[in-house]
């Protein structure tokens, strides 16, 4: 019986995460998700930095720097915010996260109040508790 249960927990949480799961492909600047075209964007610097845009257009939405790796820094062009997040690992995954979240809402737009939850929920300051020692 316990089995049983713990069984039909398993495939209810699966379930869950597969119903929310999107299929992210960067791919000739365009960002597919579940195969739908989503928005443009444009890598950087040896793939270190992601600029997101607004379907074919030139309007910048979110900046990221991966910072060597270390921490990602997000900027939300349009509301001039930014925030540090050691969250996260390849773009996909950050992109997928950001859906996830509802900061790009199901019509790949930038919301505004999402991202602003996002930053208060995830920014970790980190450039704030970094001392450069000089010589």
């Amino acid at each position: 019986m316990k089995i049983s249960v713990l069984l039909l927990i398993a495939f209810g949480i699966l379930t869950i995460k597969g119903a929310t799961a999107q299929k992210i492909k960067l791919k000739d600047n365009i960002v597919y998700v579940d195969g739908k075209e989503c928005l443009s964007y444009k890598l950087q610097y040896s793939r270190t930095e992601l600029t997101l845009f607004e379907l074919n257009s030139d309007k910048e939405l979110i900046y990221l720097n991966a910072n060597g790796g270390n921490f990602t820094k997000f900027t939300f062009s349009s509301l001039n915010k930014s925030m540090e997040s050691t969250r996260g690992g390849s773009w996909s995954w950050i992109l997928k996260d950001l859906i996830n979240q509802g900061v790009i809402d199901s019509n790949c737009m930038l919301n505004d109040a999402k991202a602003m939850a996002y930053i208060k929920k995830f920014d970790e300051k980190i450039s704030d508790r970094t001392i450069i020692i000089e010589n």
